[in-house]
């Protein structure tokens, strides 16, 4: 299944939280299906160590406000996965051997993001503290960091900044801060 949505703000300041807010509203609304989410930094949400759910915002628009598509993505229909996927992919009706239906997670999604959205505009560090709550990358993960061609480099993450950016403490105890990048946790 999936679902794009543009979502126009009023505040640009407002726009670097986009997947951190998909994430959250993708975790609280797998609940319903009794899945305990654990959202990897900031697009990609796993259930039991497998992706269930990747997410993509685009941002366009200027500095008085901000456009957005995002899209989440499930696979809700029976799928057999591809031997080379079925260690790491899932989908809520492989967890739960019950199919979700686009309008139960859409309106799951979209009622969380409004939520979202009003808090934030009292709260700005809300968005992070529910992501906190819903991750286990938020901080003491060992993890391996790629942000380019540059080879990538193990850390520890250390939480998240108010613009949504990953703090990865370095075996030196640097405090790299990775606005875009892959996230790879170390066994």
């Amino acid at each position: 299944m999936s679902a794009s949505f543009a979502v126009a703000h009023r505040n640009a300041s407002r726009a670097p939280h986009n997947s951190a807010d998909r994430g959250c509203g993708f975790g609280r609304s797998s609940r319903n299906y009794k899945l305990d989410p654990d959202i990897k930094w900031v697009n990609d949400v796993h259930v039991g160590g497998k992706k269930i759910c990747g997410i993509l915002a685009e941002l366009t628009g200027n500095a008085d406000w901000a456009g957005d598509r995002g899209r989440d993505r499930d696979q809700s229909e029976i799928v057999e996965f591809s031997a080379e996927l079925a260690g790491i992919a899932t989908s809520i009706e492989a967890e739960t051997g019950k199919a979700a239906t686009s309008d139960e997670l859409l309106d799951g999604l979209l009622g969380f993001f409004g939520y979202l959205y009003d808090r934030f505009g009292d709260e700005p560090g809300f968005v992070i503290d529910e992501w906190a709550a819903r991750s286990s990358y938020f901080r003491g993960k060992q993890v391996r960091v790629a942000t380019g061609p540059a080879k990538p480099s193990p850390g520890v993450t250390d939480g998240l900044e108010q613009n949504g950016a990953l703090r990865i403490r370095t075996e030196s105890g640097e405090v790299k801060i990775v606005e875009a990048g892959d996230v790879e946790r170390l066994r």
